[in-house]
């Protein structure tokens, strides 16, 4: 059963460029099938750098963070997708608890992993669709 959010708004996410910074490479394609079979246009890095670079490309619309890439914080991608306004979910094996208070990152969604289809289309539409 899909959930509410869901439900109402099922196609906010077709024609969206997504980010996903993940480092493990079958979780990666699973998002990035995921997002293509929602309508999705999926643009997966490996790492911090090239997550920056995409950011402040200024093409990016929403975002899937993975708290530490390669033993790396990526704090600091999620931080500038703040200062730019760009919605954006971690998506992470670690507990929401472990995440650094520090920027508002505490109040960012998060989604564990192993996740479900619907829990992870929930949390991308109400990024993008708060309220």
């Amino acid at each position: 059963m899909l959930m509410p959010s869901i439900a109402s708004r099922p196609d906010i996410l077709i024609g969206a460029v997504v980010l996903i910074l993940e480092d493990h490479p079958l979780i990666s394609m699973e998002l990035q099938a995921l997002l293509a079979e929602w309508g999705a246009h999926a643009v997966a890095v490996k790492n911090i750098d090239d997550a920056l670079r995409h950011v402040n490309e200024g093409t990016v619309h929403l975002a899937c963070v993975n708290e530490t890439v390669h033993g790396e914080s990526s704090c600091a991608v999620a931080r500038l997708l703040l200062e730019r306004e760009i919605p954006f979910v971690f998506v992470s094996g670690y507990s929401k608890a472990m995440i650094e208070d520090t920027s508002g990152l505490k109040n960012i969604r998060h989604v564990s992993k192993p996740f479900s289809q619907d829990e992870l289309k929930k949390a991308l539409i109400d990024a993008l669709c708060p309220g």
